[in-house]
């Protein structure tokens, strides 16, 4: 063991300890971005709709299959390109496309 293998293993650490917080902080952004885009769509429903129940309505709709698209387009992207398996990829897919589109749901549901 040279003098210079504890040095490389701290890099190792600390930039695999990066890695996953870059992970972390995309992953939280585009959840984020999930309820931002709900937001979106109410708020166009809201400002251009007649009927307030009919365009809540529509609005949830588009936004949970849009929500969907931009989720598959995500899983499709780390798959694909960033070179993850469908296994490991596929609860990133859940964590991203059901806490909004499942808000959305039980807030049409409940409130709207």
């Amino acid at each position: 063991m040279g003098a210079m293998e504890p040095v490389r293993r701290q890099t190792m650490k600390r930039d695999a300890l990066h890695a996953r917080y870059k992970l972390t902080m995309r992953t939280l952004i585009i959840l984020f971005g999930g309820f931002v885009v709900w937001a979106v769509c109410l708020g166009l429903a809201k400002l251009f709709a007649k009927s307030s129940a009919t365009s809540t309505t529509i609005a949830t709709t588009a936004f949970v299959v849009l929500w969907l698209l931009v989720a598959a387009a995500n899983m499709w992207i780390g798959v694909a390109q960033a070179g993850y398996s469908i296994q490991e990829e596929l609860p990133i897919f859940l964590l991203l496309f059901l806490p909004p589109a499942m808000a959305a749901i039980f807030v049409k549901w409940k409130f709207l």
